[in-house]
């Protein structure tokens, strides 16, 4: 089994933490890798962008792909998000107000979009139209807040795939393609997602020094659990053939509670997730405590909607 590399650009903690299995390498900083030998589950690493705990849940087995499991939330209030994806994209810090304008008129095409009646092409192209515009004229305002070296680099390689996208979306818009806007509205919005997470390199509030002794996530992790049934179970059948294995992705939220992600993050790094019995609820997987955790204390972070810090 093997643990993705930590990718540069990002603080997956507040310190370096040493690896404690049977690994080839035997440290995580900013960029490292161990290949494990023998383990059964292993976590998977890869901080991606600079920061997220919201959880987005993928289930996929072996190399093959299968669609997210998506779980919609029921509530008279329109400016909630509604499923995983929109949330994280709504956790990143407004940094950028010309970014955050792409992403409102964005999604507001995307709410149109969802009229069971006659659809507003005219004001859906309208918002794309305007979204386009402001990544060809602002371009540099758009990088005024992005960190220089790789940051960088990837924010304007970012662009110019958002460019590309609008152009084409505009023609669907005109064309009243359903099935195509959607999927090139979600594209567009992810592009503007991410652009949005190399903008914001840290926390937008300082966090209490009584906790500068507690490892933090300072911006967005992927961590991927490989799990394996045991005993006869299976997870099914893919491609004609039953697995035992399976791999969940969790998007760790570093912007909006960054002592409980950092906790997380560093029990991960340390490894002690590896090989252990994961337990199912109706909500949440549940991991018995080790000795270390009945003697931590974290505090509870809750960041209400239009609140500054949590």
């Amino acid at each position: 089994s093997k643990v993705a590399t930590v990718t540069p650009g990002a603080a997956p903690a507040s310190r370096a933490v040493a690896i404690r299995r049977a690994c080839r390498s035997t440290t995580f900083a900013q960029n490292g890798s161990r290949d494990c030998e023998g383990s059964q589950t292993v976590f998977q690493v890869a901080t991606r962008g600079i920061a997220a705990i919201s959880m987005t849940a993928l289930l996929s087995f072996g190399a093959v792909d299968t669609e997210p499991a998506m779980a919609a939330l029921s509530n008279p209030n329109t400016r909630l998000p509604r499923n995983g994806v929109a949330a994280l994209r709504r956790a990143v810090p407004s940094v950028n107000t010309d970014a955050g304008e792409i992403q409102g008129r964005l999604e507001e095409a995307a709410y149109l979009l969802r009229i069971p009646q006659r659809k507003p092409w005219g004001t859906m192209g309208d918002d794309v139209k305007s979204s386009l515009g402001i990544v060809r004229d602002r371009r540099a305002k758009l990088l005024e807040t992005v960190p220089p070296g790789e940051a960088k680099t990837t924010a304007e390689a970012t662009i110019a795939e958002l460019d590309q996208l609008l152009t084409e979306l505009g023609d669907i818009a005109g064309s009243q393609d359903v099935e195509r806007f959607d999927i090139g509205v979600a594209m567009a919005l992810d592009a503007t997602s991410r652009l949005r997470v190399l903008q914001a390199p840290g926390l937008p509030f300082d966090v209490p020094k009584r906790y500068d002794s507690l490892p933090r996530l300072t911006g967005r992790a992927t961590v991927d659990l490989t799990v394996r049934k045991n005993g006869p179970d299976t997870f099914g059948f893919v491609n004609g053939e039953e697995t035992k294995t399976a791999m969940l992705r969790v998007i760790v939220d570093g912007y909006n509670a960054p002592l409980t992600a950092g906790n997380f993050i560093d029990k991960v790094h340390n490894g002690q997730y590896d090989g252990i019995r994961i337990k199912r609820s109706e909500t949440a997987l549940i991991v018995d405590p080790s000795p270390d955790d009945r003697d931590q204390n974290l505090p509870l972070e809750v960041k209400p909607i239009d609140d500054y810090e949590p």
